[in-house]
């Protein structure tokens, strides 16, 4: 029910921190799922993977791992949904080789994705393939004060709760399950292997927001948030009472 990680896995600055020294990045990913049930992936964002690739990550995880794939920027920023359903159908088929290690499918729009675009995200989400599960994220106050909540919800279609500059830090309960990003302002550290602040007060507060709620999980945390994912998702993780550890390597990813 809990499905936690990390946003991308293939970070250059880990090795030696959380991959062991030298590690080549083809084996991140089966290191990887030794400390963590899920990953949202990325890469996806810049384009459709090949089924290839997206098969091989189906082989390297287990039975139990989920992955949440980002949809990529052409449909939701380059065109910003419009006729897009063909797109979106190859993309869903294609992360579906992934069977049951398949989450919910993330849709980011872009900050200036506002209600005056309304009409065309409705006939966007009426048109997705029923075949998957999908997490709609927006980062502009505008939908704030609308009814998209009552709208989503009738399509089971979950939004995206996330810890990301403007957007008011709530719990979003629109689908039989919850995805909540932790992402803080994009490029705020230059580094990603070493926690700069400690996330504890704010995690704590979005805990709090957890209570009662008995679906499925999904977080991830980006290395923006607090300087280091794999630290900060632990420490959720130990808030959860599931059993966290890191790898201990000489180097380590936390100042605290």
């Amino acid at each position: 029910m809990l499905h936690l990680g990390t946003v991308g896995f293939g970070y250059k600055q880990w090795n030696g921190v959380f991959y062991p020294a030298g590690m080549k990045p083809a084996s991140y990913l089966a290191f990887y799922t030794n400390y963590f049930n899920s990953v949202e992936i990325d890469s996806s964002f810049y384009g459709t993977p090949r089924v290839e690739t997206v098969e091989k990550w189906g082989r390297t995880v287990q039975d139990d791992f989920t992955f949440c794939p980002k949809t990529p920027q052409q449909i939701t920023h380059d065109n910003r949904l419009h006729g897009m359903a063909a797109e979106m159908e190859h993309f869903v088929t294609t992360m579906g080789r992934l069977g049951s290690k398949l989450g919910p499918i993330l849709i980011q729009m872009p900050p200036d994705f506002t209600t005056a675009e309304r009409a065309t995200l409705l006939t966007f989400l009426d048109q997705l393939p029923p075949s998957a599960r999908y997490a709609l994220e927006f980062r502009h106050l505008s939908w704030e004060s609308s009814d998209i909540n009552q709208l989503l919800s009738e399509r089971n279609i979950c939004r995206v709760s996330a810890d990301y500059v403007i957007m008011p830090k709530t719990l979003h309960v629109t689908a039989d399950f919850v995805y909540i990003r932790f992402l803080g302002r994009h490029g705020r550290y230059t580094t990603k292997d070493i926690e700069m602040w400690d996330p504890t007060a704010e995690l704590k507060k979005w805990h709090a927001q957890l209570d009662g709620f008995s679906g499925q999980l999904f977080g991830y945390f980006n290395n923006d948030y607090s300087g280091y994912s794999p630290e900060a998702c632990r420490k959720f993780k130990q808030m959860l009472g599931i059993p966290a550890e890191l790898p201990q390597n000489p180097i380590q990813g936390t100042l605290f």
